[in-house]
């Protein structure tokens, strides 16, 4: 089982309290920016060109810009992304313990798929927000320290793929989509 892990496309810095169809300002959920929208067009051919692997399965935070980030890729794939709220960035009524509890639910859940032989060839692509993956980037069983300084700093649209090998996940590709 393959996971690649992505931080969204870049996003629009919206200052305005507009409603948004949530119910949440754009302030809280700002859209992908122009270069966020070209970067997800990227993602899609970075996989049509087989350079990044092929989701047979997408997970997406609530927040519209981790959607934004695989809709071209998704309807390339003919993969339907799973909105999860466990993917949700650090809200400022949670604590820091519920925070890490969330995010190590899902790194379970992975590693209990990754077991089960009808994940054996399931390609996940989960599009999360900078504080979950430097959260989760502590917590994912590795065989290298995905806490040093090479995979310290996340800007929009950086991917990591990890191999989910138990019970060692070994990384197979860290890169970034520069558009």
């Amino acid at each position: 089982m393959l996971i690649a892990l992505f931080r969204h496309g870049h996003k629009d810095f919206v200052t305005s309290y507009l409603q948004s169809p949530t119910g949440m300002t754009t302030f809280d959920n700002p859209p992908l920016s122009a270069k966020g929208f070209q970067q997800a067009e990227q993602i899609k051919t970075e996989v049509a060109e087989r350079r990044l692997p092929m989701p047979n399965l997408i997970w997406v935070s609530q927040l519209q810009r981790t959607l934004q980030t695989f809709t071209n890729v998704s309807q390339f794939s003919n993969c339907n992304p799973i909105i999860r709220a466990e993917l949700n960035c650090h809200s400022s009524g949670e604590s820091a313990q519920n925070f890490r509890i969330r995010i190590t639910q899902i790194i379970t859940e992975i590693s209990q798929m990754s077991l089960s032989n009808e994940h054996a060839q399931t390609v996940l692509y989960l599009c999360s927000h900078y504080d979950w993956i430097e959260e989760a980037l502590l917590q994912i069983p590795c065989t290298v320290n995905l806490n040093s300084f090479e995979y310290s700093s996340w800007s929009p649209a950086q991917y990591l793929v990890l191999n989910c090998d138990q019970p060692l996940w070994t990384v197979q590709q860290f890169g970034h989509i520069r558009k």
